[in-house]
């Protein structure tokens, strides 16, 4: 048992509470809250400004706790979970000894761990783990079209942590700031010369994949990073050869659209492959329109399937 949600926010948030706390009238306070109660829909939004600070978890969980009290999740006007496009899944690989070994091994991290159990990447957490050998020492960095020296808070600290490890490598198109701390560069195609498909930012609710398409020939002796872990993969040897067995990186992602060829629903879903990918070149992308509103057999993954108030996770 715990406490309930209705409970904490009438005996802990009254208006005249959060008035002190935010220094907004508690007749402000109310009117918003009729206005919102009583115009539908009506949404309370975040963005990544709201969950940027220390509370930012607890923001987003009011936030959403709100839009639940509105009654506004998977319906018309409201707040919808995006569906995610149904590419076909890879062959299972055979796992090596190797690879058996460490898939189990703790996140670097540490995304899932008691600390944070709702992380799915927490890329701030790395140089913490370089610098500290924790949970195991990092013998290799790869970093793909990634710059955190730059971009990620106390860009000193990753220049600290990467002079800690033995082998740092940098794929990326351009000389940026991480690339000049890497022991290999190896030079990625830039949007304008790579094949690839992409999945949009939620946006439509409903699936979509973006077409990317070389609209110019590679300039510099550059190659997708993709091309590169085939290769990689097929001179170490079995069983990883047998793992990555396509020829290029293409040819791998083309056999994930034959989930979205034989989807029920979208565009261009008839035909054989060859036809299938013609549709994809014209169209530039595949959509499947149209939501249904309230499902609520798989709306929230969730112990109980519903919307919950309280996370028994954290």
């Amino acid at each position: 048992t715990h406490r309930g949600f209705r409970d904490l926010i009438e005996k802990d948030y009254p208006p005249q509470k959060v008035a002190g706390l935010t220094k907004i009238p508690a007749r402000t306070i109310e009117r918003i809250a009729h206005e919102m109660a009583t115009h539908r829909p009506a949404l309370a939004l975040a963005d990544g400004n709201a969950a940027a600070a220390t509370n930012g978890l607890g923001t987003a969980m009011a936030i959403h706790a709100l839009n639940a009290l509105l009654g506004n999740l998977e319906r018309p006007g409201g707040l919808l979970v995006q569906k995610q496009a149904p590419f076909a899944a890879w062959e299972p690989a055979l796992l090596d000894p190797i690879a058996m070994k460490h898939r189990t091994a703790a996140r670097l991290d540490g995304a899932g761990n008691a600390e944070c159990p709702l992380g799915r990447d927490v890329v701030q957490n790395v140089p913490r783990a370089i610098l500290a050998g924790t949970p195991y020492p990092v013998k290799a960095v790869i970093f793909y079209r990634s710059n955190p020296v730059f971009s990620k808070p106390d860009g000193r600290r990753w220049v600290e942590a990467l002079g800690r490890v033995p082998l740092v490598v940098s794929c990326t198109p351009l000389p940026d700031e991480t690339a000049l701390f890497a022991d290999f560069i190896l030079p990625d195609c830039t949007y304008l010369e790579r094949w690839e498909t992409v999945d949009p930012m939620p946006s439509s609710g409903y699936p979509v994949v973006g077409f990317r398409q070389p609209v110019v020939t590679p300039l510099h002796d550059t190659m997708p990073t993709g091309d590169v872990v085939i290769r990689l993969a097929q001179e170490i040897g079995s069983p990883m050869r047998e793992a990555f067995p396509w020829k290029d990186y293409r040819g791998a992602v083309t056999e994930r659209l034959e989930g979205l060829r034989g989807a029920t629903s979208g565009a261009g879903v008839a035909g054989g492959m060859p036809e299938f990918l013609r549709k994809l070149d014209a169209d530039g992308g595949w959509w499947a329109p149209g939501y249904r509103f309230e499902a609520w057999g798989s709306a929230f993954k969730t112990p109980s399937g519903k919307f919950e108030f309280y996370s028994q996770e954290i």
